[in-house]
């Protein structure tokens, strides 16, 4: 079953993550990240540069 509404506002989340203030990876998230060659600044700039369209998805189900 396909969900059509998103749990959490993404405006909101991305506000979180731009204040360089707030821890918002756990320790987990951020190994890795470093084991993909991310800093942790890099990985709020991928979560700020998400669309909505990032989180389209395709069924080719019929």
């Amino acid at each position: 079953m396909e969900k059509r509404v998103p749990h959490y506002v993404l405006a909101e989340i991305q506000a979180i993550v731009a204040d360089a203030c707030n821890r918002v990876f756990t320790r987990l998230a951020l190994a890795g990240g470093l084991s993909l060659g991310l800093t942790e600044p890099e990985m709020r700039e991928v979560v700020l540069s998400l669309s909505r369209a990032d989180f389209l998805q395709i069924n080719d189900n019929p």
